[in-house]
């Protein structure tokens, strides 16, 4: 009787408990070189937490829209989200004081702002019941069009498809006079062959993944806002797991930040430098004097949208955008 009692010890003693599955979903599309990314970052979790945890994946929308996949996450139907930027804006609204049109110079200068900003979006998401284990700066949005584009008239003329979650945008876009048609994704490629709409603002990335760079005819990177995507984890999913477990998942999910903002920079080039040359489309210049209207118009509608940020935030934001660029013009001398 004794053996057979230290047996079962011993035997409970080296027995693992079943691993912990994380339910993730998100908008990207399977078989996208963002999805890529995130199925090597579910290896990774899965062989750094030793099995412990393991990631099933939703793509393409099949968990519903940002905004659905996070009314799973409160059922608990599903345990984190990756957001391309929307449901982060609705979640940490200060996010959106990063996310307007011709706000930001270049990548560098949208990420030093997001450093400085991921504090406070952190704290807004920790409220809103998730740990924010990653912050990706993906892109520009551009514009994409059935006929050409030279002059603001021209850009007032078209029925651009915007994302319907993007509130600024959306907002902004239109008290510059530009017709935005917002729609959800999954349907955008199906409204433009609908008539519905006549244009795309998305990212270079985007169009490849979601198919309208095979129906429009133009592209010009005249760039509209940047977008920041999040990979949310329910508190409730987090707290479930061991320290140990804690930390690598942390670390796997710097490693796919890094990746995730790489590999869409090279995608963006890319395709601008020739990739989407090759597909049929013509890639337009931008005319200096469409910049220089677009930015003003821009900057007279930022009153629109300051609203939707806490008060203060986009203040903060400016001071930032003016010591990146104060720093960064001292080095050049």
């Amino acid at each position: 009787m004794k053996r057979a009692l230290l047996a079962l010890i011993l035997l409970g003693s080296t027995a693992h408990a079943d691993p912990i599955v994380w339910r993730f979903a998100s908008v990207v599309p399977d078989g996208t070189g963002w999805a890529r990314e995130l199925r090597a970052f579910g290896r990774e979790v899965a062989a750094t937490t030793h099995d412990d945890v393991n990631i099933k994946w939703y793509f393409g929308g099949i968990a519903g829209d940002e905004l659905q996949q996070h009314e799973r996450a409160q059922r608990d139907q599903l345990d984190g989200v990756i957001s391309g930027g929307m449901l982060c804006q609705r979640l940490a609204p200060s996010m959106r004081a990063a996310g307007m049109a011709a706000e930001f110079q270049s990548r560098d200068e949208a990420q030093y702002v997001m450093q400085r900003l991921k504090p406070t979006i952190d704290a807004e998401l920790a409220k809103a019941g998730y740990v924010n284990i990653g912050t990706a700066g993906i892109g520009f949005s551009i514009f994409f069009s059935r006929t050409p584009i030279h002059t603001m008239a021209d850009l007032k003329h078209l029925k651009p498809w915007l994302w319907s979650l993007d509130d600024v945008l959306k907002t902004q876009l239109a008290a510059m006079g530009i017709n935005v048609v917002p729609l959800p994704v999954e349907g955008s490629a199906q409204a433009y062959d609908q008539g519905k709409v006549d244009s795309f603002v998305g990212l270079p990335s985007a169009a490849l993944a979601f198919q309208w760079s095979a129906q429009t005819r133009y592209v010009m990177d005249l760039r509209v806002g940047y977008l920041t995507g999040c990979m949310l984890v329910s508190r409730r999913a987090w707290d479930a797991l061991s320290h140990d477990d804690q930390q690598a998942i942390t670390a796997a999910a710097a490693k796919l930040q890094v990746r995730v903002q790489d590999t869409t920079k090279q995608m963006d080039d890319s395709l601008l430098s020739g990739l989407f040359a090759r597909q049929g489309l013509q890639v337009l210049p931008v005319p200096p004097a469409l910049q220089a209207e677009f930015a003003a118009s821009a900057r007279d509608a930022q009153k629109m949208v300051e609203k939707l940020a806490p008060p203060g935030t986009f203040e903060r934001v400016s001071a930032w955008i003016s010591e990146y660029r104060n720093s960064h013009r001292s080095d050049k001398h």
